[in-house]
């Protein structure tokens, strides 16, 4: 996400328009606007989830699809390690339990494909993630469930809640 924002804002601010003028008052901000920040990122993000965004191969930003797709890859992967069967060798081993860091594109997208959403969905549940918030899944049945999103026990002191 932070890398299509970061190649898209230019090119967006350089094609006019709507988005040509957010972007352009988003760079002149130089990103101090905190609030203007936040209505760039979402709309790059929106843009990117439809694959809208001005950006070629070359800029290295992987479509969000391609995203999505590599995340629910991991997950499977995750699952499959996680009931006590590994594709890779074949052999089965004990169930054990797996925590990951990540960012919150990837909570929000392991998140909708426990829940069963769409792009869109999943996209949604980026904006109200908190920074180190955890999410909670369970391999049950050859499929992720959701137990918890977006948990904060570990931050005792509400200053301590941002987000993106």
């Amino acid at each position: 996400g932070l890398v299509a924002f970061h190649r898209a804002v230019p090119r967006l601010a350089a094609a006019g328009g709507e988005d040509g003028a957010l972007a352009e008052a988003f760079l002149a901000s130089e990103g101090r606007d905190r609030r203007l920040t936040l209505r760039m990122f979402r709309r790059v993000m929106a843009l990117w989830s439809t694959d809208a965004l001005p950006l070629a191969p070359e800029d290295g930003v992987e479509s969000w699809a391609a995203f999505r797709a590599r995340v629910t890859g991991v997950l499977g992967d995750v699952g499959r390690a996680v009931e006590g069967r590994d594709d890779a060798d074949g052999e089965p081993h004990k169930p054990h339990r797996v925590a990951a860091f990540t960012s919150g594109g990837v909570l929000a997208v392991a998140t909708a494909v426990a829940l069963g959403l769409d792009h869109q969905g999943a996209l949604d549940l980026t904006w109200p993630i908190f920074n180190t918030a955890w999410v909670e899944l369970t391999w049950v049945g050859g499929r992720w469930h959701l137990g918890r999103f977006n948990a904060t026990p570990h931050l005792a002191d509400q200053g301590l809640f941002t987000h993106v």
